[in-house]
């Protein structure tokens, strides 16, 4: 989940530990408010990522446990 403040260009993207980019999805120009990011993990094996949530003015990155 994510809030923006203020309208922005929104990316989302998840690494491996090693840097490899595994996912990436483009929301485009969304206005401020509240959004929830739903993937499918399905081509993705159990370990550690990165997930980063990329806007015009920040970028928010955190680690995630996957674990199936």
């Amino acid at each position: 989940e994510y809030k923006l403040l203020q309208s922005s260009d929104v990316k989302f993207n998840i690494f491996s530990v090693l840097g490899e980019k595994v996912f990436e999805q483009n929301f485009g120009y969304q206005t401020g408010g509240n959004y929830k990011i739903n993937f499918s993990s399905k081509d993705l094996s159990s370990g550690v990522y990165v997930y980063t949530i990329y806007t015009s003015e920040n970028r928010l990155s955190r680690k995630m446990l996957l674990m199936k």
